[in-house]
């Protein structure tokens, strides 16, 4: 939902519509992302509602669609810096070509930039020794999908 403020629109918390057996809830989500991470307190679907693009020919909307984050994604690593533009200690972005392609719906296309990480290790970083191991802890991973 927007509201108005003088001159400008503000994004209220915004609110998933979810359907169970024909059954229609509205459960508020607890952030989102529009150029800056908002967080909400209180009760609410832990995922996270991001804000992108859409551009058809000519046309453009800044609000266009959006991407849907479940809670696991929301907290992973790709989420908090390809996505939400995060800082990091150990990692330093070192090439974005997000002003030339932004992530966003394209012709009903998704695209997005290509960004390029640097790396720092930490000095007490300890490797555990089944990471050296050429047998999988789980041979599940290595068949191909049916």
């Amino acid at each position: 939902p927007l509201k108005e403020n003088g001159t400008e629109q503000i994004i209220e918390q915004p609110i998933a519509v979810l359907v169970y057996n024909g059954q229609q809830f509205n459960v508020p989500l607890k952030c989102y992302y529009l150029d800056n991470l908002f967080e909400f307190d209180g009760d609410g679907l832990d995922g996270c509602l991001r804000f992108i693009p859409t551009i058809d020919g000519q046309q453009g909307n800044p609000l266009g669609a959006g991407l849907y984050l479940s809670p696991k994604v929301r907290v992973t690593l790709f989420s908090r810096l390809f996505l939400f533009n995060e800082d990091s200690k150990y990692f330093k972005l070192v090439y974005d070509d997000s002003k030339g392609m932004p992530l966003a719906v394209y012709n009903g296309r998704l695209i997005g930039p290509l960004k390029i990480w640097e790396i720092s290790y930490p000095d007490n970083l300890v490797i555990p020794k089944e990471y050296y191991s050429e047998v999988l802890p789980d041979p599940r991973v290595d068949r191909p999908m049916q």
